[in-house]
């Protein structure tokens, strides 16, 4: 179980081991750039009627949800939006 989320079982063992080392891998890359003390946030709802002016009679106000929110040790937010792809990158 990762963070209270269960790994469905329906998946093949070497698939959710694979998984579940891609994560910590992934944790640890997200500490060396932010600090082991920093936290996590999943799933974050972002919801905002405060739109720059040039943009008010488009829409009244923008619902999202961030995917991950790291906070550093300075309080400094870093916000990680994932997208679907079949191609893998890596982009810094």
């Amino acid at each position: 179980m990762i963070r209270g989320t269960e790994i469905p079982t329906v998946l093949p063992e070497g698939v959710r081991n694979a998984a579940i080392e891609y994560c910590k891998k992934f944790i640890e890359h997200i500490k060396n750039i932010h600090g082991d003390d920093c936290k996590f946030l999943s799933e974050v709802p972002l919801v905002t009627d405060n739109i720059a002016p040039e943009y008010k009679n488009l829409f009244d106000s923008v619902n999202g949800r961030a995917d991950l929110i790291v906070v550093d040790r300075n309080g400094v937010v870093h916000i990680y939006d994932f997208k679907v792809s079949n191609e893998i990158r890596c982009s810094t």
